[in-house]
């Protein structure tokens, strides 16, 4: 029996290459989207500044989400339905039934959690060049 399969090389894109490169390894949920990096400290000094909010009246420097942490076999996260976008949310009726049954135990570790999100980091590692932003912001100083 001849075996036809072969093996056929086909170039990826810039993008394709950009996007697996970017990509959070292990088979988890995120709330954050793949397509936005996520900062990672690493070891020795880094420097970390919050940009102010770009939108109109702001009250705080990030957005105010809802997280339920701990949720299943694998302690996922995942944002609040109910207080995010107030639709139906399974977390948050389970948590009535827990708390109508007085399982306080389970009640409590269905509750979400306020957390504040910043709307964009810059960051330095030192002994790398400073990111756009805070070189330009540094020049418009005189630094």
């Amino acid at each position: 029996m001849v075996n036809n399969r072969r093996f056929t090389y086909t170039q990826r894109t810039k993008e394709d290459i950009k996007e697996r490169a970017n990509s959070r390894g292990g088979s988890f949920d995120s709330f954050i989207k793949p397509q936005y990096k996520m900062y990672k400290v690493r070891e020795g000094k880094n420097v970390v500044r919050i940009l102010p909010p770009t939108w109109e009246k702001p009250k705080h420097y990030g957005f105010d989400i809802w997280v339920n942490y701990g949720i299943g076999a694998d302690n996922q996260s995942y944002l609040s339905l109910s207080k995010m976008k107030n639709q139906k949310d399974p977390i948050a009726e389970a948590r009535t039934v827990a708390s109508r049954e007085g399982d306080d135990n389970l009640a409590r570790a269905l509750q979400a959690r306020q957390r504040i999100q910043p709307t964009e980091l810059r960051h330095q590692r030192f002994g790398t060049e400073a990111p756009t932003a805070e070189r330009q912001w540094r020049q418009q100083r005189g630094g």
